[in-house]
């Protein structure tokens, strides 16, 4: 957790300078889709971004999406990005919550 926290942290700092972030590591029981619509009702974010391991087919029916799963449930904007080779795989799958 601390690392992806600095990962994070880190991503913030060179690819969001100037906005208001603040980086939040979701840890849960529940199913994560509604960790994360819940905290971001409950801190009322102005916006989501996530991003999706682009699943599809079988992988996709079988394990589901998240990412799918908080754009239909989410009650505030929701940003879905491609995850990609390049970034770390801490943060891979991970969320901004935008405040």
């Amino acid at each position: 957790v601390t690392r992806t926290r600095e990962e994070l942290e880190r991503l913030i700092k060179t690819e969001f300078a100037g906005y208001s972030i603040t980086p939040s590591v979701i840890e849960g029981y529940r199913p994560i889709a509604r960790e994360i619509t819940e905290f971001a009702a409950f801190h009322e974010v102005a916006g989501i971004i996530l991003s999706t391991h682009g699943r599809t087919g079988i992988a996709h029916a079988l394990i589901g999406s998240v990412a799918e799963r908080v754009v239909r449930s989410a009650t505030c904007p929701v940003f879905v990005v491609p995850s990609t080779e390049e970034a770390p795989a801490e943060l891979r799958g991970s969320l901004l919550a935008l405040t």
